[in-house]
């Protein structure tokens, strides 16, 4: 993720100090930064509106993965390797929001929380996003293991293998974060305002901003990107062949959550990506480039945040059972009743029980009619199985049934 949020907002609006100094020399901030006229649009965009959103987004979004962990946590008694992956994925968004209120204040007041919170914050927000990225790849990969290549392991092996590789992810985040524990400073500025920022000046301190965007590119989104993009190429190919509805619902949640995430951040790396090669000079220097990049990166942040509080709706929208466990909560708090509770569980009952007969009539038409396409479908397409057996969970994230 970009330098802490809301500071490069601070950034471009705040009057420098200009006759700054470390221990390597003295460098003005001219060469940095461009004048911005006072009560423009985009500085009032940025000190009201965005800290807006982002508490917007912080709230949704908050209730949103809690519930998410919640669920995962609490009603899946045997959870599947998808499913771990993606409570973990709602822990990182829940660690990346726990920042916005920080930010929101510094927008308004400047950063009054010291140089302690300032780099465990900006090091909460790049581990938040590393994390995020990594664990969608290893989405992609379960979910091409088992579908594709129809890899099945022995449930203890699978979990242990599952809970090692979350760890992996989270250390790997963590040393990704750490040139923001060392580089991050608090900037005092005039107007009694302070700002929380990665340091880009001086030799070692654009060498490491350089490092820590290169990384920031290749690990956060090119590799990730280029992982969900050949392993879900692959498995929409294979299920192109299938007449199983279930089979296809199975990667449905996985594929829905991959496609938001790239929706989201696509935007804002593309925008980080070419303020790289500005500030290298690949593309030319000058005001009114700095000023539209500038633009453009706190517009399209504000898109890859919402991500954080779209997954949540998706997990509704397209799992029966995500339904199921939210109702069983809101009848576990007293907000439902027993009767309804039933009601509602023995529709989404009926639907599914639809669902997979329109898929075995499909599935025992086309077995008759000698169509060639199906005979020569691999066994796991043309064995029929119970959609809600521990074997389909493992294939596919099962959210289309009762467990």
């Amino acid at each position: 993720m970009a330098e802490f949020r809301v500071t490069l907002e601070n950034v471009m609006n705040w009057t420098f100090d200009y006759n700054l100094t470390d221990n390597e020399g003295n460098y003005s901030y001219e060469d940095y930064l461009c004048p911005q006229a006072e009560g423009s649009p985009r500085q009032s965009f940025q000190s009201v509106l965005v800290p807006f959103v982002h508490l917007l987004i912080f709230l949704l979004g908050g209730l949103g993965n809690l519930l998410v962990m919640v669920i995962l946590w609490r009603y899946r008694r045997s959870r599947t390797s998808t499913e771990f992956f993606l409570l973990h994925f709602a822990l990182a968004n829940l660690l990346l929001l726990l920042t916005f209120p920080f930010g929101v204040v510094e927008s308004l007041a400047g950063w009054v929380f010291g140089l302690f919170l300032c780099k465990l914050l900006s090091a909460a927000n790049r581990m938040s996003f590393y994390s995020s990225s990594l664990l969608l790849g290893c989405i992609s990969v379960d979910r091409y293991l088992a579908v594709v290549c129809a890899l099945q392991t022995f449930q203890k092996q699978r979990g242990f293998s599952i809970h090692l590789t979350c760890l992996g992810i989270w250390l790997l985040s963590f040393l990704l974060a750490v040139p923001d524990l060392l580089f991050t400073e608090v900037w005092a500025q005039s107007h009694n305002l302070s700002v929380c920022h990665f340091r880009e000046y001086g030799t070692h301190g654009i060498n490491s901003w350089l490092a820590k965007r290169f990384l920031y590119h290749l690990v956060g989104f090119f590799l990730p990107f280029g992982v969900m993009c050949y392993c879900y190429t692959a498995i929409v190919r294979l299920l192109c062949q299938s007449q199983r509805l279930q089979r296809q619902k199975a990667v449905k949640v996985a594929i829905a959550v991959t496609s938001v995430f790239l929706l989201c951040w696509t935007p804002y790396n593309v925008v980080i990506f070419w303020d790289t090669l500005a500030k290298l000079e690949v593309t030319g220097k000058s005001c009114t480039l700095d000023q539209g990049l500038s633009s453009a990166i706190v517009v399209s942040e504000v898109l890859a945040y919402s991500h954080c509080c779209l997954n949540p709706i998706l997990y509704a929208f397209v799992g029966i059972r995500f339904r199921h466990d939210f109702c069983r909560i809101l009848h576990d708090m007293g907000c439902l009743s027993q009767g309804t509770l039933q009601e509602i569980l023995g529709t989404c009952r009926i639907e599914s029980s639809t669902e997979t007969n329109i898929s075995s009539v499909r599935h025992g038409a086309s077995s008759y009619s000698g169509n060639a396409t199906s005979s020569s479908l691999p066994d796991r397409f043309t064995s029929h199985k119970d959609p809600n057996s521990q074997e389909c969970q493992e294939e596919g994230l099962d959210l289309t049934g009762p467990k």
